[in-house]
């Protein structure tokens, strides 16, 4: 049979693969993760599950529009979002643990403290690299975009609702551990957000679907300065 047919906003391969330097790791939307060593050469492959979000308009499986989330390789595990929150032996692709339902787009973002290693996901989990045991938590809920680790430093933008017309979004900074609230918040424009924070040089870049960009001061959430992009569409 063949594959059916993506909607036109996602495919089955938006995620970005990932390289121990030896083999290459990548998720595809129709739930199969595999393993490739340089030369092309598969190594294994796996078909992690079917989704039972899965609806006849979007004939996706991660997702009822898709999935987007890319593999993550720390600790020794590959880190993987589809459907649930996993992680896989690189060698072999068997699962050694399973942390549970995972949202399928925001990549989890790598948070290495002292003792341990954290993976942080969109949703606001905070879970243990080694075994996949989640932490208490107070981050927020955002939808779609990836959080950004800058240092002790955890900074997350996005939409906190899945409303397709003008959502509430927020951008906000956390420290390392996530439990005691968030060090700021700032209001952003109300509408979804796809597109990551990109933090560097003092300054938290957002953009919204509609265009708008609103750059913050990293230190405080003020706003430096706002502005309408035209975007360009295929």
């Amino acid at each position: 049979l063949r594959t059916p047919p993506t909607g036109d906003i996602i495919g089955y391969a938006s995620s970005t693969p990932v390289s121990d330097g030896s083999r290459v790791f990548a998720v595809f939307g129709n739930g199969v993760v595999s393993a490739f060593d340089l030369r092309g050469k598969r190594l294994w492959s796996r078909w992690l599950r079917d989704s039972p979000k899965l609806r006849e308009r979007f004939l996706m499986h991660g997702h009822t529009e898709g999935h987007a989330a890319s593999p993550r390789l720390v600790a020794g595990t590959l880190i993987v979002g589809f459907g649930s929150l996993m992680g896989l032996d690189p060698s072999t692709g068997a699962t050694r643990w399973d942390a549970g339902t995972f949202r399928d787009y925001g990549t989890p973002a790598i948070l290495k403290r002292s003792n341990e290693t954290l993976i942080v996901t969109a949703e606001g989990r905070r879970i243990r690299a080694g075994d996949g045991v989640a932490l208490p938590s107070r981050d927020p809920h955002t939808y779609y975009t990836s959080p950004v680790i800058d240092g002790d430093r955890v900074y997350v933008t996005g939409a906190t609702s899945d409303d397709a017309g003008r959502p509430k979004a927020r951008a906000s900074l956390w420290s390392t551990t996530g439990e005691t609230g968030p060090i700021w918040t700032a209001e952003l424009d109300a509408a979804r957000y796809h597109v990551s924070p990109l933090v560097t040089g003092g300054r938290v870049y957002t953009l919204s679907v509609r265009g708008r960009l609103r750059v913050l001061r990293s230190r405080d959430g003020s706003l430096i300065y706002e502005k309408k992009l035209k975007l360009e569409r295929p």
